[in-house]
């Protein structure tokens, strides 16, 4: 897997290592070597200092980190993240004048600002100094701050050996470089030794930020967040620790999937749901008490943000499938007068899932601006920043990522936005869904499916963008039991293979097509679940397909009949073999139409599950044999049936006894039997 990924040798083996050696020297990021200065100033002369921040879990943990380390350091630091619902995305002069009237003397942003031009001129004009630390791409002109440390900005040697750090990774470099200036660090060239002090205080907090925030896991990014998840399994930060102890999420050492379901979206719904210091607050104590206590407040803002989420989520599906627009458009696109903004991202990403196309989910507040999210499917081929920065001119505000983004619009010019994406899109030629298939990474022999195989995996993580999680194939694997969990809205399986039975769980999948009987390919991740203290190997389900071998035999099945029923099969030995028919033959698919059938005398059904039915009860039905029974059920009077892709709608009419031999298909097909 190594190889394939075009590591070998010595860089297999550090890939794999994720020595501290991959930490570039922070000074090699723009504008690093004017903030460490300043910042260095304000700390010898005793002046008030903000970290200004965003309110997601990136922002969130960056703000700790840079407040928590400038405090170490002497600092009056305070920490400032503007509310979603009254100040909203981004540096805003208003805020800034406020802190400058409170005796603020410089103000450090960390995963903001990079956007903020006019905001910047603002502070200049006051006379208050601006770092800004970032990470989003920079659309136009820098701002006019005292430094823009950003790694997608060219830096004094060139451009800086990595983009991907979240806002976190880069305010943990800033932390690493005033480091290396505090203690002489920079002079003899130890920002290895630096970083790997700062890394041991805060690296469970770069790791959340980086893996929350869904940046690549290469580089830098692998070091960070492979080191802050041990930190974290660990244990030792009170807020953490809470969290840990009140949501259950001790029941499993923490890794890239703890963070993305369970620390990032209780950390994220402060800022979604009302004030997002109450995250910082959380991750800044060391009174246990106070944490649990804001620990369960976070806890229950994120049960109320899941119930309008849903609710949101289930209005813009049914409005969108029964508009006009849901045909043929190239991307969703609504407004709600209403809406919380702080869950309209999360929609918008749970409906790119649904629909494989961009989303556009705009919140109509009591003022005169919408507030807008935007999510995009991965890949896709357009930047949503790109996308938005095209259609300015119908905008107020916006920024953000090339699949996630954020934007301010006067609810007058939503048709003109709309109008305005489309044409764009159309004019693009975007990926299709396609191009978004799943890649096995290998396919797995029953035998090589073992705890040890689970824990060597293990060690190509964390995973990530740019690093997925490996996904193995198990094919023509037997599924012997079907279970559906909560309420349909996942699944839990068994399979066979090569004679050794596996546990499988797949999330979220609704409507689950395959039952006992079937033979699958099935796609996974291999993983341990941990269950009341007992470790259990378990295949994570990615995607489950009816078996090739089996799939492909069908195909021929079909074909074989279809050259029959159109007089141009010779009856030879192929066809007899797969299609010749006894009375047991239809009985056995009779009685399993009988006992499929709903109220109404209808079954509706995949092919497979129907061949899978009736040979459980005759192992001789297949394809062509299916086919054959159904034909002269139909001619007989018996039954009515459509093919809807591969699904059979079946009605059965039932009239009594008849004779076989009325139908002229049975009569042929005995006789060349």
């Amino acid at each position: 897997m190594l190889a394939a990924k075009g590591l070998t040798g010595a860089d297999a083996r550090r890939f794999l290592e994720a020595p501290l050696s991959m930490l570039h020297d922070p000074f090699l990021l723009p504008d690093m070597d004017k903030a460490v200065p300043i910042i260095e100033e304000a700390l010898t002369a005793r002046q008030k200092i903000a970290v200004y921040g965003d309110y997601d879990a990136d922002g969130v943990t960056a703000c700790a980190l840079l407040t928590d380390y400038l405090r170490s350091r002497g600092a009056d630091c305070v920490c400032h993240i503007p509310r979603r619902d009254r100040e909203g995305y981004g540096l805003h002069a208003e805020t800034l004048k406020s802190l400058y009237d409170a005796g603020v003397s410089l103000v450090i942003t960390v995963d903001v600002g990079v956007t903020a031009i006019e905001a910047a001129k603002a502070a200049k004009d006051m006379g208050l100094r601006l770092v800004i630390t970032d990470h989003h791409d920079c659309l136009g002109a820098r701002p006019p701050a005292e430094a823009v440390i950003d790694p997608k900005l060219p830096g004094p040697g060139g451009n800086y050996p990595f983009e991907g750090l979240a806002g976190v990774g880069v305010a943990f470099k800033l932390a690493c470089a005033l480091e290396m200036s505090a203690s002489g660090g920079r002079a003899r060239g130890g920002h290895i030794e630096c970083a790997a002090r700062i890394l041991e205080r805060y690296g469970d907090l770069a790791a959340l930020g980086t893996v929350a925030d869904v940046m690549p896991m290469t580089d830098e990014n692998r070091v960070l967040a492979r080191r802050g998840l041990e930190l974290l399994s660990q244990g030792g930060r009170v807020g953490l620790d809470a969290i840990t102890n009140r949501s259950g999420a001790g029941r499993q050492p923490p890794t890239e999937s703890a963070v993305s379901f369970c620390f990032a979206p209780i950390l994220n719904a402060a800022g979604r749901m009302g004030d997002a210091l109450t995250s910082v607050e959380l991750l800044l104590t060391d009174d246990a008490v106070k944490a649990e206590n804001l620990a369960d407040l976070l806890i229950g803002m994120n049960n109320r943000r899941r119930e309008i989420e849903a609710d949101i989520y289930g209005q813009v599906v049914s409005e969108w499938e029964s508009s006009a627009d849901s045909a043929g458009a190239p991307a969703l696109i609504m407004a709600g007068r209403g809406w919380h903004q702080g869950v309209t991202g999360i929609v918008c990403s749970k409906l790119v899932e649904k629909y494989r196309k961009p989303v556009f989910l705009i919140a109509l507040g009591e003022n005169d601006e919408g507030k807008g999210s935007a999510r995009a499917p991965k890949p896709y081929g357009v930047s949503l920043t790109e996308l938005l920065s095209g259609c300015g001119h119908t905008l107020i505000t916006f920024g953000g990522h090339a699949s996630a983004a954020g934007f301010s619009i006067d609810p007058a010019n939503v048709n003109a936005f709309r109008d305005a994406v489309f044409t764009a899109l159309r004019q693009a030629a975007p990926l299709q869904a396609g191009a978004g298939a799943l890649v096995i990474d290998a396919a797995a022999q029953p035998d090589e499916l073992t705890m040890q195989t689970a824990a060597d995996l293990r060690t190509v993580g964390p995973f990530g963008p740019r690093n997925a999680e490996p996904v193995l194939m198990l094919a023509d694997a037997a599924v012997e039991r079907v279970t559906p969990l909560k309420g349909g809205r996942h699944v839990s399986l068994t399979l066979a293979s090569g004679g050794k039975r596996f546990k499988a769980i797949g999330f979220g999948f609704r409507d689950f097509p395959f039952r006992a009987g079937d033979r699958v390919d099935a796609a996974f991740s291999l993983s341990v679940n941990l269950f009341r203290g007992e470790k259990n190997l378990q295949l994570e389900l990615r995607d489950v397909r009816l078996s090739e071998k089996t799939a492909n035999q069908y195909k021929i099945e079909n074909e074989l009949y279809e050259r029959f029923i159109n007089n141009e099969n010779d009856c030879g030995g192929d066809f007899l073999r797969v299609a010749s028919l006894g009375r047991e033959d239809l009985a056995a698919v009779w009685r399993y139409l009988e006992k499929a059938a709903d109220e109404l005398c209808r079954v509706k059904a995949f092919s497979h599950s129907l061949i899978a039915g009736a040979a459980a009860l005759n192992p001789r039905i297949g394809m062509a044999r299916l086919r054959a029974s159904l034909d002269i059920f139909s001619e007989l009077g018996l039954l009515t049936y459509a093919v809807d892709g591969d699904v059979f709608c079946v009605t059965l009419h039932g009239r009594g006894k008849v004779e076989l031999s009325g139908s002229k298909l049975f009569r042929e097909l005995t006789t060349n039997s």
